[in-house]
């Protein structure tokens, strides 16, 4: 499975990003919806904002961490995240 391939197998289940932000400890997961985009808001492992992070449910699994620098490109995304926090790389 490719990043392209697993980012379209993600974006289709949205309870798997849950589950993953579960296992990682992430705290206070909530999954909004309406008119407009839908999302996923949470808090760092290591913090106390209960909406640090917004994960907006797109095809590129866009994230938003308001308190802290996970990427140094100009975009981060779900993967990043994950990463970031368990400090490996795409290929471990």
């Amino acid at each position: 499975m490719n990043i392209t391939e697993l980012k379209n197998y993600l974006y289709g289940s949205p309870e798997k990003i849950e589950l993953i932000l579960e296992e990682n400890n992430f705290h206070h997961i909530k999954k909004h919806s309406g008119s407009g985009d839908s999302y996923i808001t949470c808090g760092n492992p290591d913090g106390d904002s209960e909406n640090s992070i917004t994960i907006y449910l797109n095809e590129n699994l866009l994230v938003i961490d308001y308190t802290r620098n996970i990427s140094p490109k100009n975009s981060t995304d779900f993967i990043d995240l994950i990463m970031f926090f368990r400090n490996e790389k795409l290929f471990e």
